[in-house]
C-alpha cells in the first residue's frame, strides 16, 4: 500500500480551511493588518487607570485583535499539520508563530498594569459599567495570578522568548511527521506492508502476531535510531517549562501547567491515586487476555488485538459517522443537528497522508468552525477517537 499524498486527497474528505480565508492572499492581507497594528498597542499602555470606559476600550481592542490573530494561527497551524512536507505551509506557520510572539510581547504590559490597580477599584469599574461585566471572569483569572506576575518589562522579555523556547517542539514535529519513514513490515506469510502512523493502529489489531511484532519493532526502531535527538528535544521542552515556572515564581512546573486552567494540584493527585488503585484490575484483564489467546507471554504488541477470534471489525467513515450520530441522540435533537454539521460542513480532515501530523485533535477559534484532525483507518479505536 502506497502512502497517500496530500494532493490526492478528495476535497470532501478534508477540512474546509477556505471558510477562514478563501485565498492565500486573504490570509496575508489580514496578517499584514495585524502586523501593522502592533506599533499602536503602546498607545493603550497606562489606560487601565483612567476609568471604567478606558478599561473597556483596552479590553475590547485586545479582544478584537486577538480574535484576528487566533484566526490566522488556526489557519496556519492546520495548514502545516495537514502536510508538514510543504515548504509553503511551514513558512506560513513559522511567520504566524513569530507574529503571535511579537503580539504577546507588545501586550505584556496589560496584566501587570491590571494587577497594579487595587482590586476594589476594578470591582468599582464593574459596578459602574454594565458592558465591562462580561470581562469579569477574565479579570478574576488575572487576579489569581497576582503572585506570579512580574513587572511589564520582565513580562515583555519573557513573551519575546516564546518563539525560541518553542524550538524543541518544532524539532520533534519535523522528526515525527515530516521526516518520518518506517521500514516496511512483513506478515506471517512474508507479505510486505507499508507502515505509517495511520496504519500502525490497524496492524496492531491484526490477529497475525508476526505482523504485530514486526510493526511494533519497526515503529520503535525508528525512534530508537533518533534516541539522542529525541532526548535533546525532550530536555529542551522541559527546560522551557521550568523557565516559565521559575520566572513566574511557581513552586513547580506541574503547578504552573495546572494554573492556566485554575486546576488544584489535589485534582491531579487524586487522578493518579485513583488510577494506581485500579491497576490490579488492568493486570487481571491482561492475565485473562493472555489465557484466552493461549500466549506464553503477553507482549506490548499483543494488547490491542481482540480477545474474540476472527478478523478485527472495520468501519467505513460513513459507518463511524452514523454510530456517532446515533450515540448522541439521548442528548436531544438540537445536539444531534449541531453534531451533524461536523460531517456536512467539512469540519473534519479525515484520512492520513504523507506529512500529516499523527494522532488526532480538535481545534478552532470563536470566528472559525471547530476543526478536527483525524487519521482514520477504520478501526474501532478510530470510531472512539471520532466521537470523543
Amino acid at each position: 500500500m502506497v502512502e497517500l499524498l496530500r494532493k490526492d486527497q478528495k476535497v470532501e474528505n478534508t477540512w474546509d480551511l477556505e471558510s477562514i480565508y478563501a485565498t492565500k492572499e486573504d490570509f496575508w492581507r489580514e496578517f499584514k493588518e495585524v502586523e501593522e497594528f502592533l506599533p499602536e498597542i503602546k498607545s493603550y499602555q497606562g489606560k487601565v487607570k483612567e476609568g471604567a470606559k478606558a478599561l473597556l476600550d483596552v479590553l475590547k481592542t485586545s479582544e478584537k485583535w486577538e480574535q484576528k490573530l487566533e484566526q490566522l494561527f488556526i489557519y496556519a497551524h492546520c495548514k502545516n499539520d495537514q502536510d508538514s512536507t510543504d515548504a509553503e505551509f511551514k513558512e506560513l506557520y513559522s511567520k504566524t508563530y513569530g507574529l503571535y510572539s511579537n503580539y504577546v510581547a507588545e501586550w505584556s504590559f496589560l496584566t501587570p498594569e491590571l494587577l497594579a490597580v487595587d482590586e476594589s477599584l476594578i470591582n468599582g469599574y464593574l459596578k459602574e459599567l454594565e458592558e465591562l461585566r462580561e470581562y469579569r471572569f477574565f479579570l478574576e483569572k488575572i487576579n489569581k495570578k497576582r503572585p506570579h506576575t512580574l513587572d511589564p518589562e520582565q513580562e515583555r522579555i519573557i513573551a519575546m522568548a516564546g518563539e525560541a523556547l518553542h524550538a524543541s517542539d518544532e524539532t520533534f514535529g519535523a522528526l515525527n511527521n515530516t521526516d518520518v519513514v518506517f521500514e516496511d513490515v512483513e506478515d506471517k506469510d512474508g507479505n510486505k506492508h507499508t507502515l505509517t502512523h495511520g496504519t500502525y493502529g490497524t496492524y496492531m489489531e491484526n490477529p497475525d502476531r508476526v505482523l504485530r511484532k514486526n510493526t511494533f519493532f519497526s515503529l520503535y526502531s525508528y525512534f530508537e535510531r533518533h534516541i539522542n535527538t529525541l532526548a535533546s528535544t525532550l530536555a529542551g521542552n522541559l527546560k522551557a517549562k521550568k523557565f516559565y515556572a521559575d520566572t513566574h515564581k511557581y513552586p513547580s512546573t506541574r503547578n504552573h501547567a495546572l494554573s492556566s486552567n485554575l486546576i488544584p494540584e489535589e485534582v491531579y493527585d487524586n487522578l493518579v491515586e485513583t488510577v494506581n488503585k485500579k491497576i490490579p484490575v488492568l493486570h487481571k484483564y491482561y492475565k485473562l487476555h493472555k489465557k484466552i489467546k493461549g500466549l506464553d507471554e503477553l507482549r506490548l504488541y499483543d494488547r490491542a488485538v481482540s480477545v474474540v477470534e476472527g478478523e478485527p471489525i472495520k468501519f467505513t467513515f460513513e459507518e463511524a459517522r452514523d454510530i456517532v450520530l446515533e450515540a448522541v441522540k439521548p442528548m436531544g435533537e438540537d445536539y444531534v443537528n449541531s453534531m451533524r454539521k461536523a460531517f456536512t460542513e467539512r469540519w473534519i480532515d479525515i484520512y492520513p497522508n504523507k506529512g500529516k501530523r499523527s494522532g488526532a485533535y480538535s481545534t478552532g477559534a470563536y470566528t472559525t468552525k471547530p476543526f478536527i484532525l483525524l487519521n482514520f483507518d477504520g478501526t474501532l479505536n478510530d470510531v472512539y477517537t471520532l466521537i470523543h
